[in-house]
């Protein structure tokens, strides 16, 4: 990974960090929409320390040595498979859940859908963000060839990987930024 690539996902992961623990605090009078903002602040911190640290890197680098020392590298394709099956569904339960716990108000209406002050709206954005990093993480750590050469084709100074972390990034700063506002005009 290059340096700059890595200092991009620093930057995206770090700033997604804050801005979800901003709106976090924003809307601590909503329970619901505080706690999962701040689990989105938790997962970005999370991200930010593996990145950081360049733990995933690690962790599938013993994964492979394992692989090879055992010879079961070459037939790891339908693993690899089955591997992105797993997340894909697990991504939906998560997706899923999370807007579904978006779609109640004190448990029981749906959303107001032109309330600007309703604080799970910016959320929903935010909570699809993180899905799509999940994606792109599960993606790079299920490591299939051609999936790798795509996710680290460079682009400019970076890598493909960090454009789409910075993407990832921006929809949830964008939507912290919503209900930042929306907390200050509902005040």
């Amino acid at each position: 990974m290059t340096d700059l690539t890595r200092e991009l996902g620093l930057l995206a992961f770090g700033l997604g960090a804050l801005a979800c623990a901003t709106a976090a605090r924003a809307v601590r009078a909503h329970r619901g929409p505080a706690r999962l903002w701040l689990t989105l602040a938790a997962l970005h911190a999370l991200l930010l320390l593996d990145t950081a640290s360049n733990a995933r890197h690690l962790l599938r680098a013993l994964v492979i040595a394992g692989l090879k020392r055992e010879d079961l590298y070459a037939g790891r394709g339908p693993w690899q498979l089955l591997l992105l099956a797993a997340l894909g569904l697990g991504l939906l339960a998560v997706g899923r859940g999370g807007l579904r716990r978006l779609g109640r108000r004190g448990g029981h209406r749906a959303p107001d859908p032109v309330d600007p002050a309703d604080p799970r709206r910016p959320l929903r954005l935010a909570w699809l963000a993180a899905v799509a990093l999940g994606l792109i993480l599960g993606l790079e750590l299920v490591s299939l060839h051609a999936v790798d050469a795509w996710l680290y084709a460079p682009v400019g100074p970076v890598r493909r990987i960090a454009l789409l972390w910075a993407a990832c990034g921006l929809l949830t700063g964008t939507a912290a930024g919503i209900a930042l506002r929306a907390a200050r005009s509902a005040a």
